[in-house]
């Protein structure tokens, strides 16, 4: 039992002694009989070694110039999707004062943009021409009537 304890103090000596030797400090570990004792010294810095001449040579190359980091360019943020539901909403009001309204050129529009989109009622447009729809169809309403816009 005593071996294994000798055999971890003295691993624990090692690795702090691979710590010691790469910190700013310097931890020298004096180990006499059974008592361990850390002194701290501090570590003298190496002073730099003149160049060799071979560098000398390297001035007489144009220096290379640092690499410079590409700015990335962000896309545009996309507008967010309408709300598919309210432009339903909004194209069925419309095209139910379109029906009952006074003027046949405005129902014989709706229905030639219905039959564009190849649908028999505004219910039948499918998710895609949602939006699309509902822009033209304003369009043709603001060329029939005045109306006027909530947003």
């Amino acid at each position: 039992m005593l071996d294994k304890f000798l055999a971890l103090l003295e691993r624990f000596v090692v690795a702090h002694e691979l710590i010691a030797a790469n910190s700013a400090k310097t931890t020298l570990i004096e180990k006499v009989g059974d008592v361990v004792t850390a002194i701290e010294a501090p570590v003298e810095k190496e002073q730099p070694k003149a160049k060799p001449e071979e560098d000398d040579l390297a001035d007489d190359e144009p220096e290379e110039k640092p690499k410079t980091r590409k700015q990335r360019t962000t896309k545009p943020k996309a507008e967010p999707e309408p709300d598919l539901d309210k432009l339903r909403e909004e194209i069925e009001v419309m095209a139910k004062h379109i029906g009952s309204g006074d003027s046949d050129d405005c129902a014989d529009e709706l229905d030639d943009l219905l039959d564009e989109y190849d649908a028999r009622s505004v219910k039948k447009l499918k998710d895609l021409q949602v939006q699309e729809f509902h822009k033209e169809l304003k369009a043709i309403v603001a060329k029939y009537y005045d109306i006027e816009d909530d947003n």
